[in-house]
């Protein structure tokens, strides 16, 4: 049985999901995690898609362009403002001068392969960014190639949970599964009104 924090944390991110600002929270998310926050890229994006399933193709969309959007910061600090990712701020995020002249290497290599193949590898996108902008690759290429490999990965994951994830997600975890046509009543507001509220959504 799971334990008692986990259901809630559960029914939480089912509330969550079911209000409009899920969408938004999840593009925040992956500005702020592509771009300086550490951490896993889909860390609410999965559980927000898990906990309503109906809606992961939007919540995978925004992840997916909050992960351009921070990219792309991060693109042109490499670009333009290299220096200010080579110090305590670079170190946090992953982004050191050993690891750009690593990355600058498998650039050279591999070029916009590299960019595209590290969204289904433990390679740091984030240094690749730096890296990308810094050594000049073609922006366009860069955004392309991250862009078809991120939007892959998200869409997959979210055709994976539409198809049998959630179920067997909740299962492994001993968490009781919520109705996803269950209306979130909270603050004294009737069932009707939040059901009505998800329909606008």
């Amino acid at each position: 049985m799971a334990s008692a924090r986990i259901q809630r944390a559960y029914d939480w991110l089912h509330d969550v999901a079911g209000r409009g600002w899920a969408a938004t929270a999840t593009f925040g998310y992956g500005v702020l995690q592509s771009f300086i926050v550490p951490g896993l890229s889909d860390a609410l994006f999965l559980p927000l898609s898990l906990a309503e399933p109906r809606r992961a193709w939007r919540l995978a969309f925004a992840a997916g362009l909050g992960t351009l959007v921070g990219a792309t910061g991060l693109y042109w600090f490499g670009a333009n403002a290299l220096a200010a990712l080579t110090d305590s701020i670079g170190a946090w995020v992953g982004v050191t001068p050993a690891g750009l002249e690593d990355a600058r290497a498998l650039l050279t290599r591999w070029g916009w392969l590299l960019i595209a193949g590290s969204t289904f590898s433990p390679i740091s996108t984030k240094l690749l960014a730096a890296s990308a902008g810094a050594f000049g690759m073609p922006f366009p290429v860069f955004i392309g190639a991250l862009g078809l490999s991120r939007f892959a990965r998200v869409f997959l994951l979210a055709w994976a949970i539409r198809k049998f994830g959630a179920d067997a997600v909740c299962e492994a975890l001993g968490i009781e599964r919520r109705d996803p046509s269950e209306a979130v009543e909270s603050d004294g507001a009737s069932s009707v009104d939040h059901t009505n509220d998800n329909r606008s959504v």
